[in-house]
């Protein structure tokens, strides 16, 4: 079953992929040749079993050269992505701004958010801004679902109650609209977000509730693994003896 529902998605056709595929996450998941990767694990391991029968009783010298046959040939394949024209995608990256705004940083210089603009990723610290050209494909292919209230401009423009700023908790939590923008008076915790703050954001109990829970059980996965370690293999020796 599960075979068959990785084989759907990364067809993007079939029974169980059109009654689920409009489903929040999954409808806004546009590359599906990536959930080829499920097959990934199950084809190491039979590959791995054909291998070790195959070359099990055979000389160390041919063994290695299979493996350095692979190996090459893995690393290899990805110059492929050397084949595809630049305007489809690009492989490269100025980074000489972004040296800079860390030298800066390093010799204690401020930054902080006070412009809406359409920059580019790596001029926003130095032209202290957030940006609205942004890429983000859970919002769609082309970005169809991507629609916030912001407009160019200072981050303190007023406008119906509200500042010219989106509230980062209302991308996290349904109790607020999609890209709620700070009110007037969040003015003092939009202060600490643009400053790179941690503002107080107000999360919900059932947040508090949950994150106890997660962290419960971490210490006692963490625990039990220790636990093994210790007593466990001790419990097998003496078995064992």
């Amino acid at each position: 079953a599960g075979a068959w529902l990785a084989f759907e998605f990364t067809s993007a056709r079939g029974i169980i992929f059109n009654q689920i595929r409009t489903l929040p996450i999954l409808s806004s998941l546009y590359n599906n040749i990536r959930y080829a990767v499920s097959f990934l694990m199950p084809l190491v391991i039979l590959g791995g079993k054909y291998l070790d029968q195959k070359f099990s009783n055979a000389q160390p010298k041919k063994v290695s050269k299979v493996f350095l046959f692979f190996f090459v040939g893995t690393l290899l394949s990805f110059c492929i992505y050397f084949l595809l024209p630049n305007e489809l995608q690009s492989r490269n990256f100025n980074v000489s701004q972004t040296l800079a705004d860390y030298q800066r940083l390093k010799m204690g210089e401020p930054f902080f958010i006070s412009e809406v603009a359409p920059a580019f990723d790596n001029m926003v610290f130095s032209d202290h801004v957030t940006t609205i050209r942004t890429y983000e494909n859970i919002f769609g292919y082309d970005q169809e679902e991507f629609t916030p209230q912001l407009k160019p401009g200072s981050i303190y423009l007023e406008e119906d109650g509200y500042y010219n700023l989106t509230n980062p908790r209302s991308l996290v939590y349904d109790t607020d609209e999609l890209f709620t923008r700070f009110t007037l008076d969040q003015r003092e915790m939009m202060e600490e977000f643009v400053h790179y703050k941690q503002p107080d954001w107000d999360i919900p109990r059932i947040q508090h509730i949950l994150n106890r829970v997660s962290g419960g059980t971490f210490i006692l996965v963490v625990g039990y693994v220790a636990y093994y370690l210790i007593w466990g293999r001790k419990r097998e020796r003496m078995h064992s003896s």
